[in-house]
């Protein structure tokens, strides 16, 4: 019998593998209970240096770099406004290359993103303007995997609900760009 993430793991297992052009994949899990149960079976596939644990993000080095702009800009314009955005979306970028350089990571799995989500990201904006042109990324082939919550508007063929949960409504975002659409993944529980 097939087990609710066998499609899932096989994704994740053919990108690892055998590493698209873009080694990207943005993957939304329907619920809190399917999510847990996917990313403890994806753990597996990393070892820890290669593990992104976003609930510690605000620790990380390049967060506190420019920790102190962020929340001035923020203050002055919101989240919704472009250099917010930049600024968010380059110290993530940095983030991840420190954990791929600093740990010679050859793919990278990054959870608990909880704390992105209030921050305001995009991570389909994120992946597309910053990670899938990141040279050390494509460069050297590295499987970049995000695990989060959200899913796949009904009626839509290009907006997701980003951290849709029991108790959030979430976020839409979409897809602007249709070369990205290959990246980004959803699944649901078999009923």
């Amino acid at each position: 019998m097939l087990k609710p993430t066998d499609e899932l793991m096989a994704e994740i297992t053919r990108v690892i593998n055998t590493p698209p052009s873009r080694p990207i994949r943005l993957i939304f899990l329907e619920n809190e209970i399917f999510y847990e149960m996917a990313q403890n079976q994806v753990k597996e596939l990393f070892v820890p240096k290669e593990i992104i644990n976003m609930s510690e993000f605000m620790e990380c080095g390049a967060w506190k770099e420019r920790e102190d702009e962020l929340i001035k800009i923020e203050e002055k314009y919101g989240q919704e406004h472009r250099r917010y955005t930049q600024v968010l979306c380059e110290i993530i970028e940095k983030a991840i290359v420190d954990v791929i350089k600093n740990n010679n990571a050859e793919k990278i799995l990054i959870i608990q993103d909880e704390t992105l989500f209030t921050l305001g990201l995009d991570p389909i904006h994120f992946l597309l303007a910053y990670m899938s042109e990141n040279q050390l990324i494509v460069n050297e082939s590295i499987p970049l995997i995000w695990l989060t919550i959200g899913t796949k508007e009904d009626y839509s063929v290009n907006e997701y609900c980003y951290y849709k949960t029991e108790t959030t409504n979430g976020r839409v975002i979409k897809i602007e760009q249709s070369t990205l659409s290959s990246c980004v993944k959803d699944y649901k529980l078999p009923e």
